[in-house]
């Protein structure tokens, strides 16, 4: 799993002079297996949906900030440490579906020129029972007949999953207005990412920071 942040947005107001609680927004424009992931690699190959799979982050997040330092001269920013919680929607480019991974259901003694032409007029069925061909179907030959592949594991558009993150980075305050800018390094965790199994990445994210109340 790749996750570029592109852009970001963050916002809050400040409890105390160094507690802080808002809420950040970001772009990602590359929100799926890397290229090297042999089933997604696969799955591509036999023809499955493969959309550009990008996403929008939202969460609510909580800030440590520490005293002013300077930087570069007359440049005042805050360190800080940060933690989050919240959710990514998917935002397909190209499609509307991403496949992870297939399922193959061996069929014995039945050629793949017999099951095309069972698909293309629609008795597949006949031959695999309760199977979703959805996102589509391939045929392979094996050494007893064939095997018919499906979508086993898909990313849909408009997906949305529970995500946090922890981490910290250095921020500049109020340089025109309440508008500041930040960049941070930070770890995160999906824990429900495809069917109930997590994954976690590093980030770097960089935006505009916009602050209120205390500092």
């Amino acid at each position: 799993m790749k996750n570029n942040q592109i852009l970001g947005v963050r916002g809050g107001g400040y409890v105390t002079q160094a507690f802080e609680i808002g809420g950040n927004w970001s772009w990602n424009n590359h929100f799926q297996a890397e290229r090297d992931n042999g089933p997604a690699a696969l799955a591509g190959a036999l023809g499955f949906p493969q959309a550009a799979v990008r996403s929008n982050l939202w969460e609510v997040e909580f800030t440590y900030n520490f005293g002013r330092r300077s930087l570069f001269g007359s440049t005042a920013v805050r360190p800080y440490l940060v933690a989050g919680g919240g959710g990514i929607t998917t935002n397909m480019k190209n499609g509307r579906a991403f496949v992870l991974n297939n399922r193959f259901i061996d069929v014995p003694g039945v050629s793949p020129a017999t099951l095309v032409a069972a698909n293309d007029k629609g008795t597949l069925q006949t031959f695999v029972p309760f199977i979703n061909t959805t996102d589509g179907v391939a045929f392979l030959p094996n050494p007893t007949g064939s095997t018919v592949v499906v979508a086993d594991t898909v990313v849909r558009d408009r997906s949305t999953f529970f995500t946090f993150s922890y981490g910290g980075g250095i921020k500049t305050q109020r340089v025109w207005g309440p508008m500041g800018f930040f960049g941070d390094v930070r770890g995160r965790t999906i824990p429900n990412y495809f069917n109930g199994r997590g994954t976690n990445q590093f980030e770097l994210t960089a935006g505009l920071n916009f602050s209120w109340g205390e500092r």
